[in-house]
């Protein structure tokens, strides 16, 4: 009552206050007396008496208005404030699966009427993880886990979240204190290992995945997470088990296709991994991963238009497809569009500076398009390439793309001892890996090692046919012709220069090329059958 009195008085005093400034807008200044006639008292007056006359009218006046306008109500009772914040809860809980931004809304409001509300930033941190907004989740539960007692279920989100930001070691200690609490939960050993596995602790990480796998048998999940343990520890045999495994407990688990896909396509069995990568994408369309791997296996079968295809539509669906734009320069170094070739090992090195095959791959075509062995920019990205995968090797000593890698590497710097030896390790590390002997073959041609060299072409191509396209686009830049063979080894090399032509037609020639080359192979035919071709 008090202060609405006061407030009327006060609009009262403004609306006198007001007819007393418009009065002295419209008085004239004049010298009459040397002053101005003041509207609040009798006859003239000073500009100093004006302003003290008016002066605190004004201040009075705003003072007043400003106090009465400005006391905020009376705060809620706590009680009360609990049962808003509870409501708006109970609010955001019931909205729409798709309508994320609205529940966000709403435990915002929760949480500014009662901050030690329970359950309500576990809520808001969940909404924003459906979102991609993973930093401001775990800030959500990080400020949850601080309100009361850990629990397991916080300690598990916030741990899947942290990986999903690359937080391994954090996530790892997130994983290790909810096992504490609950030693019966099989999804924090899938957790504790998969932790392990991205840290590079691989036999370790397999454990972990065991006790999940005991804990409960029917854990899909643990299965791929070993068989992709196993898959870095070069345990080929019991990887594929694993990916089979999980795919017969969960038959929609695309991740366990894609993976499998991966462990085949690194087998140099492309046609196989594509049936599982085609898998994956029809229970997942934009599930980036197999578009990149599938892409990957029509590039090593030479369908060039596919795998542009695929790594295109991957790119589209994640800008941030780093190794999509690496196996997409190879495509295009291989069509000979090495503009855009450099552009996609820029981009793929650019979104990942460790990205050693990348630097590798921009490396080999700065010299393709050069002709200088020793460019120094190709020099250049060949150091950083083996600063990186060694690097990587600490964390992965048994992974052979890896050695493969650094091989490739070291045997482009000229450093063909380190090289072989690089070889030799991935090779016993995935024998069935057809690009290793490819490799090799190379290494020895380089040294005029021709017999060496042979072995390790034909063992690539009994291993894969299709290592033909990788071989002769290797020799497309040497420029060998025909004229210029001096024994049976170069009559085969400059075979499969140009069968790369011919085997991209019918299925007919594909055959009888497919034949002629077995004859050469095995010194059954002579080299006037260079006239077939």
């Amino acid at each position: 009552m008090e202060q609405s009195l006061l407030f009327t008085c006060s609009i009262e005093a403004i609306r006198i206050d007001e007819s007393v400034v418009v009065e002295l807008g419209q008085t004239q200044q004049r010298r009459a007396g040397g002053g101005l006639t003041c509207c609040c008292c009798s006859g003239s007056s000073s500009d100093i008496r004006l302003v003290a006359c008016c002066l605190p009218h004004a201040v009075a006046v705003l003072w007043c208005a400003s106090w009465c306008m400005a006391t905020p109500p009376a705060p809620l009772d706590a009680t009360e404030a609990r049962r808003l914040a509870q409501q708006k809860l109970d609010e955001a809980l019931d909205t729409p699966w798709t309508d994320r931004e609205l529940a966000i809304g709403l435990c915002s409001e929760a949480i500014a009427l009662d901050p030690t509300l329970p359950y309500v930033r576990y809520v808001r941190a969940k909404c924003l993880e459906q979102l991609g907004r993973r930093v401001e989740a775990v800030n959500d539960l990080t400020h949850e886990l601080r309100l009361g007692p850990p629990k397991v279920d916080l300690l598990c989100d916030r741990g899947w979240m942290l990986l999903d930001l690359e937080r391994a070691h954090e996530a790892l200690v997130d994983f290790r204190r909810a096992v504490l609490l609950d030693p019966w939960c099989a999804n924090l050993y899938l957790g504790t290992g998969s932790s392990l596995r991205v840290l590079g602790r691989v036999s370790e990480s397999i454990e972990q995945f065991d006790t999940a796998i005991r804990v409960d048998p029917s854990l899909a999940h643990a299965y791929n997470g070993r068989g992709v343990a196993h898959q870095y520890n070069a345990t080929r045999a019991e990887a594929l088990r694993d990916f089979d495994e999980a795919i017969r407990l969960y038959p929609e688990f695309h991740f366990a296709y894609s993976n499998r896909g991966s462990l085949l396509e690194e087998s140099s069995r492309h046609h196989e991994a594509i049936k599982d990568f085609d898998e994956a994408l029809r229970l997942e369309p934009s599930f980036v991963d197999a578009l990149s791997y599938r892409g990957m296996a029509h590039r090593c079968l030479g369908n060039y238009d596919k795998a542009l295809l695929d790594f295109g539509e991957a790119i589209r669906l994640d800008p941030k497809a780093c190794f999509a734009y690496n196996n997409r320069g190879v495509v295009y170094q291989r069509l000979a569009r090495f503009d855009e070739a450099m552009q996609d090992y820029t981009e793929a090195i650019r979104l990942s500076h460790d990205y050693a095959n990348a630097y590798a791959n921009r490396a080999l075509l700065r010299i393709e398009r050069s002709r200088d062995r020793h460019d120094p920019q190709a020099m250049q990205d060949l150091e950083q390439a083996l600063v990186f995968v060694s690097a990587n090797l600490v964390k992965y000593p048994r992974d052979p793309m890896l050695y493969w890698v650094r091989g490739r590497t070291l045997r482009v710097l000229g450093r063909f001892d380190e090289a072989v030896l690089d070889f030799d390790r991935s090779a016993a590390l995935n024998p069935d890996d057809s690009q290793v002997y490819l490799e090799r073959g190379l290494l020895y041609f380089e040294q005029a090692l021709y017999d060496h060299a042979r072995r390790n072409f034909l063992k690539a191509l009994s291993i894969d046919f299709a290592s033909m396209f990788l071989l002769s686009h290797s020799f497309n830049h040497k420029r060998i012709r025909a004229r210029t063979i001096t024994n049976r080894f170069e009559f085969l090399l400059v075979y499969l220069v140009y069968a790369h032509t011919y085997l991209r037609v019918v299925s007919v020639e594909i055959d009888r090329q497919t034949k002629l080359l077995c004859s050469i192979c095995n010194g059954t035919i002579d080299y006037n059958a260079i006239k077939y071709l």
